[in-house]
């Protein structure tokens, strides 16, 4: 067994880079060393299958406090429970609770792609002890004699970057900038209405804004004083936010008489593919999961040293996870569960993890192996292993009711191959 991780990170001494925000909003000093650390990292990454480490993963059915192993379905909520509860505290902090109450107002209502669907754009008003938090969500709906699945999904440049229609409002966040139509080919919103899908997005800095001082104008601020929303604050995580986003999401989608409430899918790509899996595994709402490209925190194992690390996240991304990451992060062998246990939190309900051949930074293999971690307690469940359980070769697609992955050509990214596989998985879990 060989452990594959070098004893420094940085060849200086590693200054925690959240320290640096000073808070007047000075980003310079943050952002330089940011720059000169990455500088470092990037190309001191490794990219070699061979150099990657052989760790062994913890089995998800052994709980990591005694060493007792479960055989019993019966079993599994008390050691899910564990786990849940490891991957809180060292990984993503607990999600906000329940605001007191919430507004929904209807902005605008028409019909789209030929008569086809119906295009909502909401504004879902969030309330609490006198605070309010907006956001707004944008909705596509098939007409459908009975009331369709539907798949939530954050998107990364506000809702006016998904699609060129003028009638979709910018962003009030600082990607308003940004073209309209910027990000559309990740939306090919008729592919999906014409497959009988409802897909529900909205901003993902609605919920978290995704920088250092994001805290602030999160939705935790609900829930805190400004003065506990600062960059020092990491119990409060932009994961957890997210999560709560999509989860209050589900809600809304669950409400439209047009969708059915017991078939509403959690999808995310890259750190929204992390969100995803965290989401199911906090919500039992959900039908399932689908993380694309999601890499470390996500669907890849911490225990490889491959692409990105557990500890590249720690310092360059310290709004995403906790305080407590460090240690593991500097040493993943320690780590009482890895990302396989995330994936069997949301068991036995499906889960289908995407990879790209070009995106090797988030390490297909390590996503793949986090995969077959999971087989255990999907079978432990009543739930179907993967076909095979031999990494696929490039486009060709593992799927059972329970479980998925593939990994395609191309870049990081959100394809209408991708869109077309979501549609496959789901159907096929029927």
């Amino acid at each position: 067994m060989s452990y594959p991780f070098r004893d420094k990170f940085l060849p200086w001494p590693r200054t925690p880079l959240f320290t640096l925000a000073k808070p007047d909003g000075d980003l310079k000093p943050f952002w330089e060393a940011h720059a000169r650390d990455f500088a470092y990292v990037q190309p001191n990454t490794n990219f070699a299958e061979s150099a990657a480490g052989d760790l062994p993963i913890p089995s998800t059915l052994v709980n990591p406090d005694t060493g007792a192993r479960i055989a019993t379905p019966e079993e599994w909520p008390a050691l899910r429970e564990t786990h849940l509860r490891n991957i809180t505290r060292i990984l993503y902090g607990e999600l906000p609770p329940k605001p007191q109450s919430r507004e929904v107002e209807i902005l605008k209502e028409k019909e789209v792609f030929d008569g086809t669907a119906l295009q909502r754009i909401l504004k879902l008003t969030l309330c609490n002890d006198g605070k309010r938090h907006e956001v707004t969500v944008l909705c596509y709906i098939p007409k459908a004699a009975q009331p369709v699945p539907a798949i939530v999904a954050m998107n990364f440049p506000g809702n006016h970057g998904c699609t060129d229609d003028p009638d979709v409002p910018l962003s009030p966040w600082r990607d308003q900038q940004k073209p309209r139509g910027d990000g559309k080919s990740r939306w090919n919103f008729r592919l999906l209405t014409d497959a009988g899908f409802a897909v529900i997005t909205c901003a993902r800095y609605d919920f978290y804004p995704d920088d250092v001082f994001g805290r602030k104008e999160s939705v935790f601020r609900l829930f805190h004083d400004e003065s506990e929303l600062t960059p020092r604050d990491r119990q409060y995580t932009a994961i957890s936010a997210w999560a709560y986003g999509y989860s209050i999401l589900r809600e809304l989608a669950a409400s439209f008489p047009e969708i059915n409430a017991k078939d509403i899918w959690a999808h995310g790509h890259s750190r929204l593919g992390k969100t995803a899996l965290w989401t199911i595994a906090n919500d039992p709402g959900w039908a399932g999961a689908i993380s694309n490209c999601s890499g470390c925190a996500g669907a890849k194992i911490s225990r490889r040293n491959y692409g990105e690390t557990l500890e590249v996240i720690d310092h360059f991304f310290p709004w995403w996870v906790t305080h407590e990451a460090l240690p593991y992060a500097q040493n993943p062998a320690i780590l009482p569960f890895d990302q396989h246990t995330l994936i069997a939190l949301a068991a036995p309900r499906p889960v289908l993890v995407t990879s790209a051949h070009e995106d090797q930074w988030a390490d297909p293999m390590g996503q793949f192996l986090a995969v077959k971690g999971a087989q255990e307690t999907y079978q432990l469940l009543g739930g179907k292993p993967l076909p095979s359980q031999e990494y696929p070769a490039l486009e060709e697609v593992l799927m059972s009711p329970s479980l998925g992955y593939y990994e395609r050509h191309g870049i990081h990214d959100v394809t209408d191959q991708d869109w077309t596989n979501v549609i496959n998985f789901i159907r096929q879990t029927r």
